[in-house]
């Protein structure tokens, strides 16, 4: 019985080990699918932004130091101190530098749900600002952050793709919701038919849209078409036209819906293309209707119907008379289009082409230039040196860390570092600082993070890495370890005393009188027998002997 216990707890542990490997296979799966640029509606987009790197520094710290010494003053012959002491390491210097990447996101005038292959979802408006993109944008990566949910024990809070029949965010709803599509639990939404969209699929496409989702645009023109196909998007031309946009009237003799009625009319008339009437001639500029007989009232930026006298706008122009011009974002006649041009382009009002300022391309201006290239068209070379990039609008030269200059070429000038050379370098006693980090590199003598140091008596060179070798109680000369001898010491190492008639710092001759001797140190004379005198210039007579004085000298033995 215990054995058979021990099977069944066996089993129940490789049941739950099964499922957490199972379900946590399609954790990243519920990840947002990341946009590429052949997914539908997609379009790229130039971004700087800024990174940081790190380049090699020399970094510093103070710690106490246990230091010993023979001048006791508590008679001992040995004793010792603390004192501070620098130490140094290499580090990192965090540098920032501007690089430019490529993002895919949503074309303008579409949108996406979580997990869409690209972007089918028409906005309601066409055009729509940065900041609402962006805005947008931000709700699907919310959306994304909120797709958790608490399972069970074995699961422990995971996240994982709908069981079959199920599907949505947080598979809330049920495939038999799927109207007018097919329910494609894996990617965790319906897939409509064509004229449908909406996340069930039952909402039927908008005017002037049509497709799966709605995401494409008819073309039909608008004043001379009754509907749309909401599933092909074909046009269905209102009585009187044809073609396939529903772009011009009805041929020679024909009229009404479709053009399939026959005129009539004798060889001497004209046909109207939507009613079928009868007109003797075409009416002159300026009149319309039977006999000519009415006088039109459009301006000089439309014409007359002959047969109705409604103003017929050129394109670029509305109004009952044509009278007034589109504005920016309308173009076509009676400027039932809108523009699609972005970043400040001009719209034609006639054609709807877009003109894009300076710094961007496409059939809409939608992209900046890329990378090294600048101004209309995208059609002038960045001169920029030094791996640096320029505005694509203006092509002005943006220096990176460690240059400056109108091309970004001259590296930073002694006491500048930096972005553009813009930073001041702290650098002390005739240190220099890294063009593009600003640490500093002292001169022979110097440490500290900015060189604001002096090496002490005893070390010399650069970071004061060097010990002095000129023996007891001499200095050296802390950026080339030169000694610099006490007085009455001279040699390589200070282990030398002075030569004869020399003395005191650096040997200097003595100015004792010929033939008589100097203190090494302090350069006293030490005269000779029987002469006296600061420089032993006076002989002493026999019955004056004198007074010993500084100079003077008795009969030594």
């Amino acid at each position: 019985m215990s054995s058979l216990k021990n099977l069944t707890f066996s089993y129940v542990l490789i049941i739950q080990l099964f499922l957490v490997i199972y379900f946590n296979g399609f954790i990243h799966g519920t990840n947002d699918i990341e946009l590429t640029p052949d997914m539908l509606n997609v379009c790229d987009q130039k971004q700087e932004r800024t990174i940081t790197t790190y380049v090699p520094c020399l970094k510093s710290f103070d710690h106490l130091v246990k230091v010993w010494s023979r001048n006791c003053t508590d008679g001992k012959k040995l004793c010792h101190t603390y004192k501070y002491k620098t130490e140094y390491y290499r580090a990192q210097q965090p540098v920032l530098k501007q690089i430019q990447t490529t993002v895919y996101i949503c074309c303008q005038g579409y949108t996406r749900n979580i997990n869409d292959m690209g972007c089918p979802i028409a906005l309601n408006s066409t055009i729509i600002s940065k900041q609402q993109q962006q805005q947008q944008q931000g709700r699907v990566q919310r959306k994304s952050l909120r797709r958790t949910h608490v399972d069970d024990m074995a699961l422990n809070r995971s996240r994982f793709r709908c069981q079959p029949a199920r599907f949505g965010p947080t598979c809330e709803y049920y495939c038999n919701q799927c109207e007018y599509g097919i329910c494609n639990w894996r990617m965790q939404r319906c897939e409509c038919k064509a004229g449908y969209k909406g996340t069930f699929c039952n909402e039927t496409c908008q005017q002037g849209e049509y497709g799966a989702y709605c995401v494409k645009k008819c073309h039909c023109k608008l004043d001379t078409t009754e509907s749309c196909n909401v599933e092909n998007g074909t046009c269905e031309c209102s009585a009187g036209y044809e073609g396939v946009e529903c772009e011009r009237p009805c041929s020679y003799k024909t009229f009404g819906k479709n053009c399939k009625n026959s005129c009539s009319c004798t060889s001497n008339q004209i046909c109207h293309h939507i009613t079928g009437s009868c007109y003797d001639k075409t009416c002159t500029d300026g009149t319309y209707g039977s006999n000519c007989r009415h006088l039109c009232n459009c301006s000089l930026n439309g014409k007359c119907d002959p047969f109705t006298g409604i103003c017929v706008c050129f394109p670029g122009w509305k109004g009952s008379s044509c009278s007034h011009p589109c504005s920016e974002d309308q173009y076509g006649s009676n400027c039932r289009n809108k523009c699609m041009c972005m970043n400040n382009a001009v719209c034609n009002p006639s054609n709807g082409n877009c003109k894009c300022s300076p710094g961007y391309v496409g059939k809409y201006c939608d992209r900046a230039c890329e990378r090294g290239w600048y101004g209309r068209e995208c059609e002038n070379r960045c001169d920029c040196m030094n791996g640096a990039t320029c505005d694509h609008q203006t092509g002005q030269c943006i220096c990176g860390m460690g240059t400056t200059g109108r091309k970004c070429e001259h590296e930073c000038p002694n006491g500048y570092y930096g972005n553009n050379c813009s930073e001041l370098c702290q650098c002390k006693n005739g240190g220099t600082c890294h063009r593009v980090t600003g640490c500093c590199a002292c001169q022979n003598g110097y440490f500290g993070p900015i060189c604001e140091f002096e090496c002490d008596n005893s070390t010399w060179g650069p970071m004061c890495s060097y010990k002095c070798d000129c023996g007891q109680d001499n200095r050296c000369e802390h950026d080339t370890g030169k000694c610099q001898c006490k007085a009455g010491k001279t040699g390589v190492k200070c282990d030398e005393d002075c030569p004869l008639n020399t003395y005191g710092v650096g040997c200097q001759s003595c100015h004792c009188q010929p033939f008589h001797l100097c203190n090494s140190v302090t350069g006293d004379c030490v005269c000779k027998e029987g002469w006296k005198g600061e420089s032993c210039q006076f002989q002493i007579s026999a019955d004056d002997p004198g007074k010993p004085e500084r100079g003077d000298s008795f009969k030594t033995e």
